[in-house]
């Protein structure tokens, strides 16, 4: 079984004033989640990987892999994306981290179609690409659990996709607006029963203040969700 990607380092090599965010770490998640959560795709060994980027001739001799991490090279203009636009900055780190994934995933013998698919979401949507913080799938129900990329910035909306396979009936609302690491603290437990999808949020003290605008629990009458009858937060 592959391992699950727990992170992507983009790593400029040799240059101390250039900062890749927002869209370093937000095409990270998106790269991440992706490639883990739809794709179910990871690196027959490795959960951490290094992407050194920088001039040709002036990076570093690849690392000896260790038992968790390995890295790959990648060739990148910095003053090219200084000088770029924002588009443009944002285009070159989506394509970075593909082709970077690429290298290291054709160096161990793998299928890059994932990898691709992911490429071509972050195009389409960019920053907007929802990302998943909670996937359950059973015999008789999926339920899913997103929200865009950006809130890992700001807050955005949550939206939670139910399906019930037997009638193929399926609906898709917004529970509330909040930042990443907010909406996966508060939305912490969903149980489904026949009738019902309850939501629960972490009883921890430590988030308490994070919670304070969120209610701890959320209750929807399975039919009346489907059938349009639960309004949006």
């Amino acid at each position: 079984m592959d391992t699950r990607l727990n992170a992507i380092w983009l790593t400029p090599y040799g240059f101390k004033d250039i900062d890749l965010d927002p869209y370093g770490s937000i095409y990270e998640l998106i790269y991440k989640n992706l490639l883990n959560e739809r794709y179910n795709f990871g690196h027959p060994k490795y959960e951490y990987i290094y992407l050194n980027i920088g001039a040709l001739g002036l990076l570093p001799q690849p690392d000896t892999p260790s038992e968790y991490l390995t890295t790959v090279e990648i060739a990148f203009d910095i003053d090219d994306y200084k000088l770029a636009d924002e588009a443009t900055k944002e285009l070159m780190i989506i394509n970075l981290y593909a082709d970077g994934l690429t290298k290291i995933a054709l160096r161990a013998g793998m299928d890059c179609t994932a990898i691709n698919n992911v490429r071509d979401i972050a195009l389409q949507y960019r920053s907007k690409t929802l990302l998943n913080i909670k996937n359950i799938n059973t015999e008789k129900y999926s339920l899913k659990i997103s929200i865009p990329a950006v809130s890992w910035m700001q807050a955005e909306p949550v939206y939670l996709s139910f399906q019930q396979k037997s009638s193929g009936r399926k609906k898709t609302i917004c529970v509330g607006t909040a930042e990443l690491i907010e909406a996966a603290i508060w939305l912490q437990k969903v149980t489904v029963s026949s009738k019902t999808i309850r939501i629960t949020s972490s009883t921890s003290g430590r988030f308490t203040e994070l919670l304070k605008n969120h209610p701890s629990k959320i209750e929807y009458n399975i039919e009346d969700l489907l059938s349009g009858r639960v309004g949006e937060s």
